[in-house]
């Protein structure tokens, strides 16, 4: 994960800092106090140093004169003792550096453009905290009125309990990700905007702020750690306006968890791996036995698109978007397995299916009152759809198509498809790229 210091104010009361390695909840009167005093907390003499880790030009410059930003005078790289900026781009002089280190009256020199630079200005920030004396908290409960006397960090430790409230999605994922949380009775996770000027309130707060869900790029022990709270939480215990959620590699999992705890309908869900060994949990469990219940988007990507059996939607599901992605090299060899018609997606608007994942058609079982906006079909090898092509002829059920788009060795399977038998297409249209 990048390195980050974001804060997050809720009720006037307390912040909650979050670092790379810890969750810090600070009281107001003292983060105020840190945000204007924040050059006193570091070493005068340090000052001009504090955006880098490097104490000289890099060797790209070596062979250039460049500027002192004190006393403007040019020299070679040699010359100089300080970088300001992290992008090396502002130094000081030898001298400068020594005259500003005997002076009285300090000054401090900052780059001119690190700060105007949030991430600087948090980094400095970051950096004051760390020297600042803490406690760790061995539990924590959250509600509105919580506030904390003094500087407190939470580890994995630390137990945090949240019954009846709602909380914002950027506060209740990195506790999730970074302590123990047990959840009583119910509560809300809600969307943030980008003030962060309030991260908690009562049940029902928020309701109407669509949350966004993302499990991409977190650490090995975050994914476990998160895992490991999500195995504890009673089912429909999360009430969630889910707008978007997203997951990558091992986030799958946890996300596929967590589902079960949710209660709400899912606008758009987006699942990508690049692995098997990622899914292979999942791939263990049975067909149609993992509840996602309602989704109007749905994207699979690499083997991802294998565990689109193990998926269980609501007989009742309207889904606005089926997308599925997989290479050949990503060969799925439990799609044959699969008996036909057997995965249930109910009404569906758009279907597209790209490489191998073509060969998923006819498992789908599609509502017999379904009319389909748009089928779009590629196939860049014979191989992505060789079982269909040992199929009889109008044997795959595809029922009413308004905008039918067959791409490349896809226009191949054309007579394998079955159409209503009231079915009249708007726009037939068949494209061949270089790969056919």
């Amino acid at each position: 994960m990048e390195s980050e210091t974001k804060t997050i104010l809720e009720r006037k009361r307390m912040f909650f800092v979050f670092t790379d390695k810890n969750i810090l909840v600070i009281p107001k009167r003292k983060y105020k106090r840190i945000q204007q005093s924040e050059e006193k907390h570091l070493p005068q003499s340090e000052t001009c140093c504090v955006c880098s880790k490097k104490k000289c030009p890099p060797s790209s410059s070596s062979r250039k004169r460049i500027t002192c930003i004190v006393c403007k005078n040019k020299a070679t790289s040699e010359d100089f003792d300080h970088s300001i900026c992290k992008m090396m781009k502002f130094f000081l002089c030898a001298a400068c550096v020594k005259d500003l280190k005997e002076r009285t009256n300090k000054k401090t020199i900052k780059c001119p453009h690190c700060q105007r630079d949030e991430t600087y200005r948090d980094e400095i920030v970051g950096a004051v905290l760390s020297l600042m004396p803490h406690q760790t908290l061995p539990s924590l409960e959250i509600t509105p009125e919580t506030k904390v006397e003094t500087v407190a960090r939470l580890t994995r430790e630390t137990k945090v309990v949240l019954s009846n409230v709602a909380v914002i999605d950027a506060l209740f994922f990195k506790l999730m990700a970074r302590t123990s949380v047990t959840i009583r009775n119910k509560i809300s996770v809600v969307g943030h905007d980008n003030s962060f000027d309030r991260c908690i309130g009562k049940l029902g707060w928020g309701t109407d702020r669509p949350t966004k869900i993302c499990f991409d790029g977190e650490s090995k022990e975050e994914i476990e750690q998160t895992y490991e709270n999500i195995a504890a939480m009673p089912k429909n215990s999360i009430q969630i306006n889910i707008g978007e959620i997203k997951a990558a590699e091992e986030g799958i999992c946890v996300l596929l968890k967590l589902r079960a705890c949710i209660d709400g309908c899912i606008q758009s869900l987006s699942l990508e791996s690049s692995k098997r060994e990622y899914i292979e949990e999942i791939l263990k469990t049975e067909n149609n036995s993992i509840w996602v219940g309602k989704v109007k988007k749905l994207s699979l990507t690499g083997y991802a698109v294998e565990i689109f059996p193990k998926l269980k939607f609501h007989e009742e599901n309207v889904m606005e978007k089926l997308t599925l992605l997989q290479h050949h090299d990503e060969k799925n060899t439990g799609i044959e397995k699969i008996k036909n018609k057997s995965i249930w997606v109910g009404k569906v608007k758009k279907v597209s299916l790209s490489c191998y994942a073509v060969e998923i058609l006819p498992k789908l079982r599609i509502h017999e009152e379904n009319v389909m906006k748009k089928l779009e079909l590629c196939a860049y090898s014979s191989e992505d759809i060789a079982g269909i092509l040992k199929m009889e002829n109008n044997s795959i059920w595809v029922g009413k198509v308004k905008w039918l788009h067959l791409k490349d060795y896809a226009m191949e399977i054309l007579p394998k498809l079955g159409f209503h038998e009231e079915n009249e297409i708007e726009l037939f249209f068949m494209s061949i790229g270089d790969k056919y």
